[in-house]
């Protein structure tokens, strides 16, 4: 018994993943805010040590696949907000930079990153050029 219930446990686990690996290669999603990640789980993630590769990685994975540029680009700039290094600031730029050229619409690209930082932050690097007038307002 108990191992069928592991099974199906794991079977919709992968299915949660996948649908969620499919809307954010459509376009970009913040999961930060998201109420069913525990605390504890959030806080391990928010580690510069785990979120840089973390991200970095996502976001080879979703160019990799031709995912949105700008979901390519989010990762990015969520690497970059966890970089160690200048080392890793600089990948992280030309990772933005990189997702930005491969963009259609260089206005529609920047209205959907941007729209992801908080409305008191700028970000202009990597090609991007966020003001604080461009983000999201507080949620109602």
């Amino acid at each position: 018994m108990l191992r069928r219930v592991t099974r199906w446990s794991l079977i919709l686990l992968l299915g949660v993943l996948i649908g969620l690996g499919a809307r954010l290669h459509r376009a970009p999603i913040d999961l930060n805010e998201s109420p069913f990640v525990p605390e504890a789980l959030a806080q391990w993630l928010d580690r510069d040590d785990v979120a840089y590769p973390a991200h970095a990685m996502l976001a080879r994975v979703l160019d990799w696949t031709h995912a949105d540029p700008a979901a390519v680009a989010l990762q990015w700039l969520k690497a970059a907000s966890h970089a160690r290094t200048e080392a890793e600031a600089d990948r992280a730029d030309a990772g933005v930079n990189a997702a930005r050229l491969k963009s259609a619409n260089s206005a529609a690209f920047t209205e959907k990153v941007c729209r992801f930082l908080k409305p008191d932050e700028s970000f202009q690097r990597g090609g991007l050029d966020c003001l604080p007038s461009m983000q999201r307002g507080p949620s109602s």
